[in-house]
């Protein structure tokens, strides 16, 4: 499982500012490239890779 802050920091680097949704635009675009079910969210956390 990785977490949001974690996505974030890791797109933009650390203490950078960026857009509420940057996040999960991202996973949007990834999860159009590796499938829907590939990838889930963890509420309040973060997401997690399905690997079966």
């Amino acid at each position: 499982m990785v977490l949001k802050d974690i996505i974030e920091d890791a797109l933009y680097g650390l203490g950078s500012e960026v857009d509420i949704n940057a996040a999960e635009a991202y996973i949007c675009r990834l999860r159009k490239k590796i499938g829907q079910s590939r990838i889930e969210a963890v509420a309040g956390l973060g997401y997690r890779l399905v690997l079966s």
